[in-house]
């Protein structure tokens, strides 16, 4: 009775300390001799030789069966051997089975984070270059508008210059129109003129307005009223009838003083 005991004992040690040396072997990190009887007692397990003691003492109390009782005692501890033995080995195949689940679902798991952090890294490397796409199109897109803005702004300008250089030519154009025509004017109220002196009739002098002294003398000498248009400037200016000049269109006779004119052109 005790033999049985002690064998279920042995092969129960077999088995724990089979698993032990498994779990450690995970790590492929052996546990040394200290260590594993530091798990067995942990786990309440005794060494071979104090149940052996035990069970030698207890067999001396006990008295001796006899050679049949010795024969059949035999077998049983025989068949608990075997039977031990056989559940000892499934058991230890059942804790290789599941290292090695374990292994291949550490396996999987580092696998699948394997393929996250490359999938990861390349949805970045894609998010990056979209990203330096999306700047390129940007830069290229205000290079252009900058671009149409400058060359606006140039036909602009240009055609700023080319309405400005219009204006002063069609100003310029005038202007001479308008001096022509004063021109013509003048020369014609002097051909009037030298035609009433030689006649014996009235010379009509026109004053336009912000004449000088000397313009309205030169027209009168060139209408023949006047011999000198500087000498009669000067009688102007110094008799103070220069700066009381009137505009407007007067008749004047052939052989009129100076005087006499003079007070006939201003106020």
């Amino acid at each position: 009775m005790k033999l049985r005991y002690y064998m279920r004992g042995l092969a129960v040690g077999i088995l724990l300390a089979t698993l032990i040396l498994t779990i450690a072997n995970k790590d492929n990190r052996p546990l040394t001799d200290a260590q594993i009887r530091q798990r067995a007692a942990e786990l309440g397990m005794i060494e071979a030789d104090s149940v052996k003691l035990s069970s030698l003492q207890n067999n001396q109390t006990e008295q001796t069966p006899t050679a049949e009782g010795s024969g059949r005692t035999e077998e049983k501890v025989e068949e608990s051997k075997v039977a031990a033995e056989s559940k000892a080995a499934e058991e230890s195949r059942a804790a290789e089975s599941k290292a090695a689940e374990e292994s291949r679902a550490a396996a999987e798991s580092k696998a699948a984070e394997e393929s996250k952090a490359v999938e990861e890294s390349k949805a970045a490397e894609e998010s990056k270059a979209a990203a330096e796409s999306k700047a390129a199109e940007e830069s290229k897109a205000a290079a252009e508008s900058k671009a149409a803005a400058e060359s606006k702004a140039a036909a602009e300008s240009k055609a700023a210059e080319e309405s400005k250089a219009a204006a002063e030519s069609k100003a310029a154009e005038e202007s001479r129109a308008a001096a022509e025509s004063k021109a013509a004017e003048e020369s014609r109220a002097a051909e009037e003129s030298r035609a009433a002196t030689e006649s014996g009739a009235t010379v009509t002098i026109y004053i336009a307005g912000g004449s000088s002294s000397y313009t309205v003398s030169k027209k009168l000498a060139e209408a023949g009223l006047v011999e000198d248009a500087q000498e009669y400037d000067a009688f102007l200016c110094s008799n103070g009838y220069a700066t009381r000049i009137r505009v407007g269109s007067y008749e004047i006779k052939p052989g009129t003083g100076w005087e006499e004119i003079a007070k006939i052109i201003t106020f």
